[in-house]
C-alpha cells in the first residue's frame, strides 16, 4: 500500500485510505440521516485517523483492523503539524496513534486531541511501550493501549472504544 499522507487514497481488502473531509461538524457524528440524527460507525466506514511515521507498522494496522471485520477509511499521519491540519480539516471516529514519532509522542498527540476533541476515541499502539507509560496514557484518557506484538488486539480495542463513546 505503501507511505499514506495527507489526501492520499488507496484501496485494499476491507480498507478505504482516504485523506481528510474538508469540514468538520464534529469529530464523533459528522455524518447525518435525513432527520438530522448522527450516523455511527457501525452503520459504515470508520473513520481512523492514524498517526504513524513507520510505513510497515502502518501496513501491520491496516491489516489488523481488515482481518478483525472492520471497514475503516484510514488517513494516515506522521508528523504534529500533520496531526492537526487532519484534525482541523478532517472528520474522524477514532484517533490510532503510534508512542515514539520523530519530534513528539504519543502522549503529546494524546493531550492535544482531548484539548481540541475531549470524547473523540484514541488508542495508543505501540511496539514497546513499559507497563508505567501505558498506565500514564490511559489516566491522560487513552482509551487503550495495544502492543504491535498482537495486532489481533486492535479489531476489539477499536470496537471497544467505539462503543464507549455511542
Amino acid at each position: 500500500m505503501g507511505d499514506q499522507g495527507i489526501g492520499e487514497t488507496t484501496e485494499g481488502p476491507g480498507l478505504r485510505l482516504a485523506g481528510p473531509a474538508l469540514t468538520l461538524i464534529s469529530p464523533r457524528h459528522s455524518r447525518m440521516h435525513k432527520d438530522d440524527s448522527p450516523v455511527f460507525p457501525s452503520e459504515g466506514l470508520v473513520r481512523v485517523l492514524h498517526l504513524e511515521d513507520n510505513p510497515y507498522d502502518a501496513e501491520l494496522a491496516d491489516r489488523a483492523l481488515a482481518a478483525s471485520g472492520l471497514s475503516c477509511s484510514i488517513t494516515r499521519v506522521s508528523t504534529e503539524h500533520e496531526l492537526e491540519v487532519a484534525l482541523v480539516e478532517g472528520s474522524f471516529d477514532l484517533v490510532l496513534s503510534d508512542h515514539r514519532l520523530r519530534g513528539f509522542d504519543g502522549k503529546e498527540a494524546l493531550v492535544f486531541v482531548r484539548k481540541a476533541f475531549p470524547d473523540l476515541p484514541f488508542i495508543l499502539l505501540s511496539g514497546s511501550i513499559r507497563d508505567e507509560t501505558a498506565a500514564e496514557m490511559l489516566s491522560l484518557g487513552a482509551n487503550d493501549c495495544i502492543s504491535k506484538d498482537d495486532p489481533t488486539l486492535l479489531g476489539p480495542a477499536v470496537r471497544r472504544a467505539l462503543s464507549s463513546g455511542s
